[in-house]
């Protein structure tokens, strides 16, 4: 299983470096939908979801881990977006451009998944 984490990592990193989503299979994509991958300091861990349709904008928010709340209020959808465009502001973009930084990114969360396994293997071998 963690190998797999470590393949998908790969495919990610790709995707980020062509600016592009692909298929695991598709090597050189073409007419692929644009991915922006924004490296923040800010830690955030709750799963909020902005979109906009054209026919409405909205957000969902997570509640009691396997729950969604879902607001369409103008006022708190535009709070919402402007918190993400405050926190994309103060980040860098690392994919298509800033390789230095998406190469560092990239590799310690690898560092992290090869630790993981290797601890993994370890108690395994303790059992």
């Amino acid at each position: 299983m963690v190998d797999k984490v470590l393949l998908w990592l790969e495919h990610y990193r790709l995707q980020a470096e062509q600016g592009k989503k692909f298929m695991v299979v598709n090597i050189s994509p073409a007419g692929c939908s644009t991915l922006s991958l924004h490296l923040n300091d800010t830690v955030n861990t709750d799963s909020t979801f902005y979109y906009v349709s054209s026919e409405e904008t909205g957000v969902y928010l997570t509640h009691n881990i396997m729950n969604y709340l879902h607001t369409k209020d103008e006022h708190y959808v535009r709070a919402t977006k402007n918190a993400i465009d405050r926190q994309l502001s103060n980040s860098n973009v690392i994919s298509l451009v800033n390789s230095k930084d998406r190469h560092k990114y990239f590799e310690e969360i690898k560092g992290q998944v090869l630790w993981t396994k290797a601890e993994i293997i370890k108690k395994m071998k303790m059992s």
